[in-house]
């Protein structure tokens, strides 16, 4: 069985896979990863367990993105926002 942090996605896999930077699993057994939500972060960590950390001033993060982006030129952010203002 798969520990906190790893998963499986199918039958007969020998090992278990690390989630990628911007997922989690917080629970063992796990078939697939989760998306931080909108704001936070795992701070480029695989294998996490949870989403720790906040996107950077002058980063974002929706709910449907892996990973914190910079802000568009004219735009701005602060403390984990979850949009560009």
């Amino acid at each position: 069985m798969c520990k906190k942090g790893l998963f499986s996605p199918e039958d007969g896999l020998s090992e278990c896979l690390s989630c990628d930077s911007g997922m989690y699993v917080d629970k063992d057994g796990a078939t697939s990863c989760w998306l931080c939500e909108a704001g936070k972060t795992t701070e480029e960590q695989k294998g996490a367990v949870s989403c720790t950390g906040n996107c950077e001033d002058g980063m974002y993060k929706t709910a449907t993105m892996s990973r914190c982006s910079k802000c568009d030129a004219g735009k701005f952010s602060k403390d984990g926002a979850d949009a560009a203002w």
